[in-house]
C-alpha cells in the first residue's frame, strides 16, 4: 500500500513471516557478536550480514530475503548494492514519548550518493512509547509543510545529507528542517511515522524520477 507520494514510499505487512525474522535475527545477534556483545552495555549495535551475490556460501535465509526483496522493489541484487544490515536498538525500560536520537537524514548519506530506494523490514513489534518508528517529517500534502520543504531543498543545494553535521553554509537550512521535526512532526502534528510491526516491510525512495533528491525524503529512526 502506498503511504505518501512525497515522500514515495509504500508498506507491505507480513512481507517476512515470524520464522524469518527470527532466524535473521539470529543471525544478526552471531554477526554482531563478532564485534562487541549486544546487551546491557551497549544501546544498539549495527552490522552487515553475508552478502548474496547469487553465488557463494551464504545462510538460506539471507538469500531467501534478497529474493523477496528484488520481486518487491523490481530490481535484483547487484553488487554496488548496500547489503542486508541488521541493527538493534535496546528500547527504553518504560514507556514514554520518543525522540529522534540521531538526528534526521537522506539515504545518499554515508558514501552513497546514488541510492534510489530504501527496503526497511521490521523484526519485532514494540508497543506505543518504546519508540521504533520511521518519522518521515515532512509530507507534502501536510498543511503549512511548505516552508520545511522549502529549508530541506535548501539543505540539500548545500550539501547537507544530515541535520547533525552539515556543512556550514547548510547549518541555517538544516537546522530549520530538525526544529521542524521537534516542533511538528514528533508531537504528532505533522509528518509520517511508521510504527515497528514485526514483518512489515517499507520501502521508499530518496530520488526521484528525474533522480533529484526528494526533499521530503529526510527521516529518522525514534
Amino acid at each position: 500500500a502506498r503511504l505518501a507520494a512525497a515522500p514515495l514510499c509504500y508498506a507491505q505487512a507480513d512481507f517476512l513471516s515470524d520464522e524469518e525474522c527470527a532466524a535473521l535475527i539470529r543471525l544478526g545477534v552471531a554477526s554482531c557478536e563478532c564485534a562487541g556483545p549486544v546487551g546491557a552495555v551497549h544501546e544498539s549495535a549495527r552490522c552487515e550480514l553475508p552478502a548474496y551475490d547469487g553465488v557463494g556460501d551464504v545462510p538460506a535465509v539471507v538469500a531467501a530475503v534478497e529474493a523477496k526483496l528484488a520481486r518487491a522493489v523490481g530490481l535484483q541484487p547487484h553488487a554496488s548494492q548496500t547489503g542486508l544490515t541488521i541493527t538493534f536498538t535496546k528500547p527504553p525500560a518504560t514507556s514514554q514519548n520518543a525522540a529522534l536520537g540521531h538526528g534526521l537524514h537522506v539515504d545518499t548519506h554515508n558514501g552513497k550518493p546514488f541510492r534510489v530506494a530504501t527496503a526497511l523490514v521490521y523484526l519485532n513489534t514494540l508497543e506505543e512509547g518504546l519508540g521504533g518508528e520511521t518519522l518521515f517529517p515532512i509530507v507534502a500534502t501536510d498543511a503549512g509543510a511548505g516552508d520545511a520543504r522549502t529549508l530541506a531543498k535548501r539543505a540539500l543545494r548545500h550539501g547537507a545529507t544530515h541535520t547533525d553535521e552539515p556543512p556550514a553554509r547548510a547549518k541555517r537550512a538544516a537546522s530549520g528542517v530538525a526544529a521542524y521535526c521537534e516542533e511538528r512532526a514528533i508531537p504528532g502534528k505533522a509528518g509520517l511515522a511508521i510504527a515497528p510491526t514485526r514483518g512489515t516491510l517499507l520501502v521508499f525512495y530518496t530520488r526521484d524520477r528525474a533522480g533529484q533528491i526528494d526533499p521530503c525524503a529526510w527521516h529518522g529512526g525514534m
